[in-house]
């Protein structure tokens, strides 16, 4: 057969794809090269000596971010293989495939996001003292915990908008959350200190998911339900924390122990997720290619 696309055609939607991701990338390692270089000096005017402000700096970039984007990883593996299974339903208008992908993603994002919410919330001192034997630390991870859903979402939604193909869109939305990030430091750090930087997180990363959420309704008339994604996920994280919390109030502390509640959290959550109906039949179908089998 003859293709059905030109050469001049074909290779004009290579470049509508790859011209708006490269230039993302290169936007967001320029960008974040001037926000690392901002926060030290930012930290220094707020009245921290030089090695005052590195070694802040130093435990929120390298040792507490990193325990907070650990979940994330799955999600980043998720986000990948989101491209072509969206890509190829789009290109052949199985509106179906698309709305189950959509519904799953958000489900798996929301159960992920807020279960490394309520783990980061309730335990920072015990997780900073099991991995790096630094208690105090906790008082780093504890604000960033409530930036678990927005930053999760954000990595999922932009996996679903590359495979709708909305590379332009995410190039831009990845720039101006950067630069509103980048506002807040240059004008708040000199005042507010560390909060400053996480205030201007969680309002690049607001901006970011809404916008991506008001486009993939836009594109696809799937919105997240609130009561599947946020209420039952919320409820279960925070039951589960406060009742593996109280255990440990009474209990004598040691890593041994920490490394036990942790699990039990873990545990709970899946089970509280469970009796709230976050794994019925419905949903599971949703997430795994199961077929029903016929009676």
């Amino acid at each position: 057969r003859k293709p059905t696309l030109s050469s001049p055609a074909a290779l004009s939607m290579i470049l509508a794809t790859v011209l708006p991701l490269s230039a993302s990338r290169i936007s967001a390692s320029l960008l974040g090269t001037a926000e690392n270089l901002l926060i030290p000096a930012q930290l220094h005017l707020h009245g921290q000596n030089t090695a005052q402000a590195l070694a802040t700096y130093g435990e929120l970039t390298g040792m507490a971010i990193p325990l907070i984007l650990l979940p994330s990883s799955c999600l980043m593996a998720a986000s990948v293989s989101l491209v072509p299974e969206i890509s190829e339903a789009s290109a052949i208008r199985q509106d179906t495939r698309i709305s189950k992908t959509i519904s799953a993603t958000f489900l798996f994002t929301s159960i992920v996001g807020f279960g490394a919410a309520a783990l980061f919330g309730v335990f920072p001192k015990e997780i900073c003292y099991i991995v790096y034997n630094r208690p105090a630390l906790g008082q780093v991870l504890f604000p960033l915990a409530f930036l678990c859903p927005f930053l999760y979402a954000q990595t999922t939604l932009h996996g679903l908008l590359n495979g709708l193909g909305e590379q332009l869109f995410l190039f831009w939305n990845n720039t101006l959350s950067s630069i509103i990030s980048i506002a807040i430091i240059w004008f708040s750090m000199p005042v507010y200190g560390i909060a400053a930087f996480l205030a201007g997180w969680f309002f690049s990363l607001l901006f970011s998911v809404v916008t991506a959420l008001f486009l993939l309704y836009k594109r696809t008339g799937i919105f997240p339900s609130f009561y599947a994604c946020i209420l039952k996920p919320l409820l279960a994280g925070a039951a589960s924390g406060l009742l593996v919390r109280y255990f440990i109030r009474i209990s004598e502390p040691s890593k041994l122990l920490f490394l036990g509640s942790l699990t039990a959290m873990g545990c709970l959550y899946l089970l509280f997720l469970y009796l709230l109906g976050c794994f019925s039949d419905k949903a599971l179908y949703s997430i795994l290619p199961i077929k029903k089998s016929r009676s």
